[in-house]
């Protein structure tokens, strides 16, 4: 699917069941909105995980432990060029059984083209990265809306 959009210079879509670790890149983020969870905003805290094997990204995963709605309730949102893009929630309340027979829900890719004469901008801008400067320039864009959101982590999911 990310195929039609990326070179395979970016990302890799072969198959593989082992690889050795010396080619491997992994990143962790344990706590991306570090100081919105300080501030005590939780939805806007995320785990941040990222796989590249030989510099091409493999895996991606954004984990969201408290939603807006239900601090119960996360999101786990993951792709990888190969299967396409899901997410699968997880309530803190789910017994072994509910755990296992979850259903993942799959992102459909969306097409690039142009958008219609009317359609509207909506903006996700940064919660505590916010400038005047960051503002003239959205503005110049003439956004219906300015969501500022904290954490990329965060940021991310929204816009999926």
């Amino acid at each position: 699917m990310l195929r039609k959009y990326y070179g395979e210079d970016e990302v890799s879509i072969d198959p593989f069941e082992t690889f050795s670790t010396k080619d491997a890149c992994v990143w962790i983020d344990p706590l991306d909105g570090t100081s919105d969870f300080v501030k005590g905003n939780l939805p806007a805290v995320t785990v941040l995980i990222g796989l590249s094997i030989k510099d091409k990204s493999r895996i991606g995963i954004v984990h969201n432990p408290f939603s807006v709605a239900d601090r119960e309730v996360g999101n786990t949102f993951f792709g990888t060029a190969e299967h396409g893009c899901f997410k699968i929630v997880s309530d803190k309340n789910f017994s072994a059984q509910e755990l296992v027979t979850r259903q993942m829900d799959i992102f459909e890719p969306f097409t690039v083209e142009e958008p219609a004469e009317d359609h509207q901008i909506r903006v996700a801008a940064s919660l505590s990265h916010f400038s005047d400067t960051i503002k003239t320039i959205i503005e110049s864009i003439e956004p219906v809306e300015i969501v500022r959101l904290g954490g990329a982590g965060n940021k991310c999911c929204n816009l999926a």
